[in-house]
């Protein structure tokens, strides 16, 4: 296996860990190593393109893959489409509910404008491919080629003629790879001692980068914990925010149906009393009424009696006139 080869395999390896270390990649594929090669508006849509077939490939087939609209959701919103891009954060948040924190958190980061909007989905369970077809970049890499670093001068005896077993020798570096080429190949014993001493020499050079990318990895990883420590932070803060918002609108809410229960209960009040007023005022009409009557009446049995009294004293005095005649 020669040399070529194996910065190849070193290449596409650097590129696979790199994608572990963005969290919103959830697969390998090219689109998603060449943007991790190449961090352009072009690689980036061409990124959201395949997400976006993938995840309507996978509506049509009723499959679910967790991660993969929380993905797409990130590469909308670095696009600039935030409320397309809560839509399918929402979407992520919806289908795997354990995901919440993560969902929200992400949100935070990538929409805060719309963090508090956990309602809000996509209008169809497919991608709006119109909604990227938008978008004209041309800064899109076509090819996936991993690029060779000139080591001609640390190995200008004959590089292309070194050979490595990688199974016998899987902890040794390139250089160590070298040396102890050139000391199978060495015919002297100064040869063959130079040939240790650079092995010894690229062994603790190596041992030297091994320890500075792993210091180099630590601080990293306390970065991202301290971002992580910070975004959640920030989730919490909102969370709380958005409680204590919760909580003076319901507060508000309770006052003023409070309020409003005591103004119907004041107009129900005025209205009884109204209405008991009326009632009243009509019963002493129907009284003063039943009054009047009863007095006409009395007055109309009056005046018959005395007309009767009339009548009969007239009579009498007929009758006595009559009896004196005789």
């Amino acid at each position: 296996m020669r040399k070529p080869f194996i910065f190849i395999v070193s290449v596409v390896a650097l590129l696979v860990v790199s994608c572990r270390q963005e969290n919103y990649l959830a697969e390998e594929s090219r689109s998603m190593m060449l943007y991790q090669k190449n961090h352009t508006d072009g690689n980036l849509l061409a990124l959201a393109k395949a997400q976006g077939e993938t995840i309507a490939k996978n509506a049509k087939e009723k499959k679910k893959q967790p991660g993969q609209c929380a993905d797409y959701a990130v590469c909308l919103a670095k696009l600039g489409l935030q409320e397309e891009a809560n839509r399918w954060f929402n979407k992520e948040r919806a289908s795997f509910p354990a995901s919440k924190k993560f969902v929200d958190a992400m949100k935070a980061k990538y929409v805060g404008s719309f963090a508090s909007d956990t309602l809000s989905l996509p209008s169809s369970d497919k991608p709006d491919e119109n909604l990227l077809a938008s978008f004209m970049f041309n800064d899109a890499d076509e090819t996936l080629e991993p690029v060779l670093p000139d080591v001609s001068d640390e190995f200008a005896d004959d590089p292309a003629s070194i050979e490595v077993d990688v199974n016998q020798n899987p902890e040794m570096s390139e250089k160590e790879v070298a040396a102890l080429e050139r000391g199978k190949r060495a015919q002297t014993e100064e040869e063959k001692n130079m040939s240790a001493e650079e092995r010894a020499k690229a062994k603790k050079q190596a041992a030297k980068e091994k320890e500075k990318a792993k210091k180099k990895a630590q601080k990293e990883k306390e970065k991202a914990k301290k971002q992580a420590q910070k975004e959640k932070e920030q989730a919490k803060k909102l969370e709380k925010q958005q409680k204590e918002a919760a909580k003076k609108q319901a507060q508000m809410e309770k006052e003023a149906a409070r309020k409003l229960a005591a103004k119907e209960k004041e107009e129900a009040r005025k209205k009884a009393a109204e209405e008991k007023e009326r009632a009243r005022e009509q019963q002493a009409l129907q009284r003063e009424q039943e009054r009047a009557r009863a007095a006409e009446e009395r007055q109309r049995q009056r005046e018959e009696a005395k007309a009767q009294r009339d009548r009969e004293r007239a009579g009498q005095i007929r009758q006595s006139g009559s009896s004196s005649n005789d």
